[in-house]
């Protein structure tokens, strides 16, 4: 048994669309991962399953193609990627844990860059019949919903058989055959997914909003960053000499008055569901003016499960078993999905 963090999206986009139309005119979800799986297991290398080429400075960098499974009875698909972390030519950095602020000297793992790609897995379990995805995850593995974006996006771009190419080899459309048609060049590649919420919160805030006054924020800081230091001391400031020196996380509440409106308070809720793991932000609210805070962690479908699936040591779970083991929880799963906790 091992413990899954799952996590629901719902599926806005996933094909190609006409400028400003909501029904793909051209593919859908299951299409688009089948294909996918045809393409990344024509025999071709693993370095060669990307779809997009990051950019130095971006956080998200390549995502590579592992496997996909798909249950004939439901039409649900297990997908799995390979997200490639930040290295230094194949070194992976660490810190000792009680070292004391101001060492220098790094901890390191190190590849051959020609041998392997430093990363981690994303499993995500989609759900044509309702629209959503789920993201799973385990400790071996990362949430990975923006190299999902990525990903998808830069196959259905650059990489589907949509394609439609001019005399220079340059895509400058897209349709059924991969021939150029009256409406080719009109079609945009397109997967948008967003956290699934339950309606209740978000309706809630809405309704209330004339009654919001402050929003809150929590946040994990650490004294050995640079610009969590200067909060630290900034906080201390006036009180004692020194600030308290420790290596620990220290969860930092921010509280500000702010009276949203509703283009702000969705736009806030938006922002915050997309947050990846890394992010330091562990929670936002809002307090009415009664001084109840209403608290956006509650709205997120996002919950923990035992699923009876093994894994061997430094292996990735092949997508058909733990594809097998979640159709077994399959209507617990879209039970919990679709009902709120108590409590909030």
């Amino acid at each position: 048994m091992l413990t899954a963090k799952v996590k629901f999206y719902n599926i806005n986009r996933c094909g190609y669309y006409k400028y400003s139309s909501k029904v793909p005119d051209l593919s859908n979800t299951s299409d688009v991962l089948l294909k996918l799986n045809d393409w990344a297991s024509d025999g071709r290398e693993f370095i060669n399953t990307g779809t997009y080429k990051a950019e130095k400075d971006e956080d998200i960098l390549n995502t590579y193609f592992c496997g996909l499974a798909t249950d004939k009875r439901y039409g649900d698909h297990l997908l799995t990627l390979w997200a490639e972390v930040p290295n230094d030519s194949g070194v992976v950095y660490g810190m000792p844990p009680l070292a004391k602020p101001g060492k220098v000297d790094m901890l390191t793992t190190g590849f051959d860059i020609d041998k392997a790609i430093p990363g981690f897995p994303c499993y995500f379990w989609f759900i044509p019949q309702l629209n959503v995805f789920a993201s799973i995850k385990f400790d071996h593995s990362l949430m990975g919903k923006g190299h999902l974006d990525n990903y998808l996006n830069g196959y259905l771009a650059n990489k589907s058989p949509y394609r439609v190419f001019d005399e220079d080899n340059k895509v400058i459309g897209f349709s059924v055959d991969g021939k150029k048609t009256n409406d080719s060049s009109k079609l945009k590649p397109n997967f948008y997914a967003v956290g699934m919420k339950y309606d209740e919160v978000q309706a809630e805030l809405i309704s209330n909003l004339s009654k919001i006054t402050k929003i809150l924020k929590r946040e994990k800081i650490t004294y050995r960053a640079p610009d969590d230091r200067k909060i630290i001391e900034r906080v201390f400031s006036g009180l004692l000499k020194n600030a308290p020196d420790s290596t620990q996380e220290r969860t930092l509440l921010h509280e500000m008055e702010f009276k949203p409106t509703e283009t702000e308070l969705k736009s806030i809720i938006k922002s915050y569901n997309s947050l990846e793991n890394t992010s330091s932000i562990r929670n936002v609210g809002f307090k009415y003016s009664d001084g109840r805070a209403i608290w956006l962690s509650g709205a997120n479908v996002s919950f923990e499960i035992e699923l009876n699936v093994r894994r061997k040591d430094n292996h990735i779970i092949p997508p058909g078993r733990l594809l097998s083991a979640i159709i077994k929880r399959r209507d617990e799963l879209i039970t919990k999905m679709k009902t709120p906790p108590t409590g909030g």
